[in-house]
Order: structure tokens, then C-alpha cells, then sequence
């Protein structure tokens, strides 16, 4: 029976050590993994920092080409606009308005109204004379 007793032993110390070199084992292949996935995460972080960088400068060269060009077609713009208001400037001051011609008669007005009409219009005319 000893026999047994030292056999249980040593087989309950390699259990033990087999337990353990497992256990270790086990933890370096964790540590790995984490490792890898540490490093994943980092270059991933890293391509997403340069990603966002990279739009960040394509976004303000096109803001910037944008303003640009609104700046130019403003000037054009305002210059066209400006010598539209010029050449209409010009032409009002420079264009006599028209002798404003009576219209006619119409013909429901009673030929008694006519004939005063006639005589105040000659009244009017021989005064200017």
C-alpha cells in the first residue's frame, strides 16, 4: 500500500505540473492574441487617423477652389452689374422724354363738349401767340 500512496503522489504532483506548464500554455497564446489584436487595432487606428487627415485636406482644397470661384464670378458679376447700371444711367440722362401727344377724343363725348374743347384749344393757341 505505500507503494500505491507514492504512485497517487507522483501522479497528483504531474497532474499538478502538467496543470500548470497548460495554464502557462494557455497564457502565452492569450498574450499573443492580444498582442495581434493590439497591433490590428492600432494600425487600424492609425490608417483611420491618415484616412480622415487625407479627406481633411481634399475637403479644404475643394472649399478653397470653391471660394475661389465665387470670388471671381462675384467680381464678374458685380462688374457686369455695374456697367448695366451705367449704361442705363447714360441713356435715362441723356434721352430726352418724349412731347407727350394728347390722345383723341372719344367719340362719346356730345359735340357740344367738342366744340367748347375747339374754342378753349384756339383760346390756347392764339394766347401763344
Amino acid at each position: 500500500m505505500p507503494k500505491l500512496y507514492g504512485d497517487l503522489i507522483l501522479l497528483c504532483l504531474a497532474l499538478a505540473l502538467v496543470g500548470l506548464f497548460g495554464t502557462k500554455c494557455y497564457n502565452r497564446g492569450v498574450n499573443v492574441e492580444r498582442g495581434r489584436w493590439e497591433r490590428a487595432q492600432a494600425k487600424a487606428a492609425t490608417q483611420a487617423h491618415a484616412k480622415e487627415q487625407g479627406d481633411t485636406r481634399a475637403s479644404e482644397e475643394v472649399a478653397d477652389t470653391t471660394r475661389t470661384q465665387a470670388a471671381e464670378q462675384a467680381a464678374a458679376t458685380d462688374a457686369s452689374t455695374a456697367s448695366s447700371i451705367e449704361t442705363i444711367r447714360y441713356v435715362y440722362r441723356t434721352t430726352k422724354p418724349p412731347a407727350c401727344a394728347p390722345d383723341g377724343i372719344p367719340g362719346r363725348i356730345p359735340s357740344l363738349v367738342s366744340a367748347e374743347l375747339d374754342q378753349a384749344v384756339a383760346a390756347v393757341a392764339a394766347a401763344k401767340d
